[in-house]
């Protein structure tokens, strides 16, 4: 079963997955950032985009099972390692409890098209620990790793900061 059918699978039979706002503890910090434009990679229903209104002129939200509901978001279907944006077309892309998710072999390219896409910064919360939930008996996170194998994998991209559980990505010192 591939990852697409899996989520379509798990929303269809779980009608509250997806509604969890995992990025409430930041909203407030992103909404001062002065960002035109983010996009959401792993939205579920659009919690945290939703959360954005009014604060952030453009605001995308992509996840391959789920649309948010709502004006206001703009709603992309496409896979996190192919983002159908421009290169450094957003502000800021944001995944909130998502990366997790990906097999282990398909971070670094998520990681590479973010930055490809984004022109400022990346925001992130990532699980460290296993699903306690899986679809048809897969697991639901399939890259559990410590947060020290997470930092060695963002670290290339910029400077890597924690606020509060967050990790967040400077790109601008990336900038030649």
């Amino acid at each position: 079963m591939n990852e697409r059918d899996k989520y379509s699978i798990v929303y269809q039979r779980n009608r509250g997955y997806g509604k969890t706002n995992h990025g409430s503890h930041i909203a407030e910090y992103v909404r001062g950032l002065g960002a035109e434009s983010l996009c959401d990679v792993g939205c579920g229903r659009g919690g945290f985009c939703k959360s954005l209104l009014g604060y952030v002129k453009y605001i995308y939200g992509v996840d391959i099972a789920s649309k948010p509901t709502g004006s206001g978001v703009w709603w992309t279907d496409s896979y996190a390692d192919n983002l159908l944006l421009a290169d450094k077309s957003i502000d800021y892309i944001t995944s909130f409890d998502m990366l997790e998710h990906l097999p282990p072999d398909n971070i670094d390219n998520v990681l590479d098209e973010f930055v490809r896409v984004a022109r400022v910064g990346l925001i992130f919360s990532i699980c460290y620990r296993a699903s306690s939930g899986t679809c048809d008996g897969q697991p639901l996170h399939l890259t559990v790793q410590p947060e020290s194998w997470w930092l060695d994998k963002l670290v290339k991209y910029g400077n890597v900061r924690k606020i509060h559980t967050y990790l967040s990505v400077d790109l601008e010192c990336n900038k030649q």
